[in-house]
C-alpha cells in the first residue's frame, strides 16, 4: 500500500524514508526536507507566542517551495500540533510563575517581615549616628577654638537626635500595633466561625 506525495506526486510506500504527514496529506522525505526541522522544532517551544511566531515563519518560508494547496495542508498540520501541545504551554507558564514567586519570597521575603521592628531599630540607629556626629562635631569645634559652640553641639545635639528619632520610632510602633491588631482580629473571627458551626 502506498500514498502519493502532495508536492511531487511520487508514490510513498509504508517503508519509505520518513514521509511527513501534513494535515490529511503526506509529503515525501525530499519534498519535506526544507521545513522538516522547523516543524519538529515546534514541539520544543515554550509559549503560545513563540509558537505563533514560528508558525508565521514556517508558512512564509514555505511560499518559496510549495503551492498554496500544500501550504494550507501545512497550516492545518501546525494547528494540529498546537492543539496537541498547548496544555504544556500553560503548565510551563504556571511553573515559571511559581518559580518566580518562590525566588521573590526567598530573596525579598525576609526584607519585609516584621517591618515595624525594623523601623524601630532603624530609628535607634539614626539616633546613635546623629549623637556620634554631634559629639564629634562638638569636639572638633572645641579643638578649633569654638568652645561654646562645641559644648552646645555636644549637649544639645544628642537631645535633638533623640527627639527627631521619635517620629520614626512612632511609625514603627504604629506598624507593629496594626499588625498585632490584624492578627488578633483574624483569630477572633476564626473563633467566631468555629463557635457558629
Amino acid at each position: 500500500m502506498y500514498r502519493i506525495c502532495i508536492k511531487c506526486g511520487k508514490r510513498i510506500s509504508m517503508f519509505s524514508n520518513d514521509p511527513m504527514e501534513i494535515g490529511d496529506a503526506v509529503m515525501c522525505y525530499g519534498c519535506a526536507k526544507p521545513i522538516a526541522n522547523d516543524i519538529n522544532d515546534l514541539y520544543y517551544l515554550k509559549s503560545s507566542k513563540e509558537f505563533e511566531e514560528a508558525k508565521t515563519k514556517i508558512l512564509k518560508k514555505s511560499e518559496q517551495f510549495y503551492s498554496s494547496e500544500v501550504i494550507n495542508c501545512l497550516a492545518k498540520e501546525i494547528d494540529d500540533i498546537y492543539n496537541d501541545i498547548k496544555h504544556e504551554f500553560k503548565e510551563k507558564a504556571q511553573n515559571n510563575s511559581e518559580v518566580s514567586l518562590k525566588i521573590n519570597e526567598e530573596v525579598f521575603g525576609g526584607l519585609y517581615e516584621n517591618i515595624g521592628k525594623k523601623i524601630k531599630g532603624f530609628a535607634k540607629g539614626v539616633f546613635v549616628v546623629e549623637t556620634l556626629i554631634a559629639i564629634l562635631g562638638g569636639i572638633a569645634a572645641c579643638a578649633n577654638g569654638l568652645v561654646s559652640l562645641g559644648v552646645i553641639a555636644m549637649f544639645i545635639g544628642p537631645i535633638v537626635a533623640w527627639v527627631s528619632s521619635w517620629m520614626l520610632y512612632a511609625l514603627g510602633e504604629l506598624v507593629d500595633k496594626t499588625a498585632m491588631n490584624e492578627r488578633n482580629t483574624h483569630n477572633i473571627l476564626e473563633l467566631m466561625k468555629k463557635n457558629m458551626k
